[in-house]
């Protein structure tokens, strides 16, 4: 299943890079490629940090530790975007951006049985974050630098970047916040539940 996200990955670098020719194969062709492969990639990251893994931590750690150190881990996996050329402040930009989405995503985890949901969104999420980013144009991007950048006389902030940072961030604190009150009030377990036992939406939710 890793696999498949790596093959979305680079098929999805490929295109970026100019190494497959958009008029050879086709508008509708290469939107249908970046669609299918980012879901890939959704569904193969959603399988490892909020599957695989969530379930190894969740049998060690609280709640929200769990939740916290997959993100963590989550979000140090971008920094092999400086191998393919990418700029440390860019990079920077996506580790907060990966480390809010899993904050989001594993709270989520909390609450809903059913992993596919969280794949189908992730994918989606990147599907919209990455289409933000094609159709930014170069002068937009440096007139409007983002919150990792340092430079000049206090932090200005890109609109979208903000909304990708913070929103999930947030949304996601109170989504533990929820499920936090939820076991101590006796409506849910925080038992960890076997992955393949999680098939349907928990409805204590």
């Amino acid at each position: 299943m890793f696999l498949l996200g790596l093959y979305g990955t680079l098929t999805v670098l490929a295109v970026s890079d100019g190494a497959v020719d958009v008029f050879t194969w086709g508008v509708l062709s290469v939107t249908a490629a970046y669609v299918v492969n980012f879901l890939l990639v959704g569904f193969a990251e959603e399988l490892m940090f909020r599957g695989i893994l969530f379930e190894a931590f969740r049998t060690k750690l609280t709640p929200l530790l769990t939740v916290l150190v997959t993100a963590l881990l989550f979000a140090s996996v971008h920094l092999i975007n400086l191998i393919h050329g990418a700029s440390l402040q860019g990079t920077g930009d996506q580790i907060l951006n990966a480390f809010a989405l899993g904050v989001m995503l594993g709270a989520l985890r909390l609450r809903v049985a059913s992993i596919y949901p969280l794949m189908l969104f992730h994918g989606l999420w990147d599907i919209v974050a990455a289409d933000f980013e094609m159709t930014h144009t170069p002068a937009a991007t440096s007139a409007t630098p983002t919150v990792t950048d340092t430079a000049g006389a206090g932090f200005q902030f890109d609109p979208f970047f903000l909304f990708q940072v913070l929103v999930p961030l947030l949304y996601g604190l109170f989504v533990y916040w929820r499920y936090s009150k939820s076991v101590k009030a006796g409506k849910i377990s925080d038992r960890p539940a076997l992955l393949d036992e999680q098939t349907t939406l928990n409805p204590a939710v």
